[in-house]
């Protein structure tokens, strides 16, 4: 029987065959690597179900992983006994874990917020102040599109994954100058892609459906084998915000989700309605919004916080 470390490509090979998407892909791959490393010299059989709970226990204990995301790897775990090695009955138990600290909201005043904004540059400022100003998540400001911007009526449109209109919410005010700038400095490099492309198609042609934050290089498509250009990785925005909120020495367990929490408490302190919170912010459920209402209100005006 084979080890972990042989089976790598075939589980590459395997994701990209279901057509998961290129974020889901890249997790599972992690996940696995991790996995695989950590019991590198067993043959997978060998493992049991038991030992996999020993070794998500020290993913939350030692990498500081949250139920999520501890989720996500016995998921991938799961794949890789259920799809490659075929044992469609194969189970694991996740650990146990007490969910209430993590529902606990955590969000910067906004003399904080404006700390950890004041210690960025360039895109990766203008993606940050995006997910405070706009309350947007991090994959959804990576996701816009040029088109999605609405200088006029200073809003922006959420997309879902199909690309069907989800949502808007603000397109701040103090962002307009500093975004038509990038998108300046941006359509240089569209051009410079399309001058150097040997095929591209019509999707590829239109400027209004570029990336707003498009990867500094170009990057091989699993599925079609060409080079294209895609947008930044979230990785690179996480770690330039954490860097920021280091150095503005803010002790908060605070990443850039913070940024979106902080935007709906300001709206929460300026007695936003609830469902018209529900609605800026994308919740599919109420009660995630409820998580909010505690917050203590103080101002009337509604407008986006980096206008404040």
């Amino acid at each position: 029987m084979q080890k972990f470390p042989l089976f790598s490509e075939v589980f590459r090979q395997t994701l990209t065959e279901r057509g998961l998407s290129r974020k889901t892909m890249n997790a599972y791959l992690n996940h696995f690597r991790r996995f695989g490393a950590y019991f590198k010299d067993r043959e997978p059989l060998s493992v049991k179900a038991d030992e996999i709970g020993v070794f998500l226990k020290q993913l939350e204990r030692e990498r500081g992983f949250s139920a999520a995301t501890t989720k996500q790897a016995g998921s991938a775990i799961l794949f890789f006994y259920r799809e490659i090695l075929n044992c469609e009955n194969f189970k694991i138990a996740l650990p146990n874990r007490d969910r209430r600290s993590e529902n606990a909201v955590v969000y910067f005043t906004d003399a904080e917020a404006k700390a950890v904004l004041a210690r960025l540059h360039g895109a990766v400022y203008l993606a940050a102040a995006l997910i405070y100003g706009s309350g947007l998540r991090l994959s959804e400001v990576l996701k816009l599109r040029v088109g999605d911007i609405d200088f006029e009526r200073r809003e922006i449109v959420v997309r879902n994954a199909g690309g069907a209109r989800e949502r808007t919410t603000f397109l701040p005010a103090s962002l307009i100058a500093r975004l038509e700038k990038h998108l300046e400095n941006v359509r240089y490099v569209f051009e410079d892609d399309l001058r150097f492309a040997e095929e591209v198609s019509a999707t590829e042609k239109n400027w209004r459906r570029q990336f707003v934050f498009p990867a500094c290089k170009l990057s091989k498509d699993e599925t079609t084998g060409a080079f294209r250009r895609h947008h930044l990785a979230e990785s690179t925005i996480q770690k330039a915000i954490n860097q920021a909120i280091r150095k503005a020495k803010i002790s908060k367990q605070a990443c850039s989700q913070t940024l979106r929490h902080s935007f709906a408490a300001r709206l929460v302190e300026n007695n936003c309605d609830v469902h018209r919170l529900r609605s800026l912010l994308g919740h599919k459920n109420l009660k995630s919004t409820l998580a909010y209402a505690n917050l203590s209100s103080s101002r009337r005006m509604m407008f986006s916080p980096l206008d404040l």
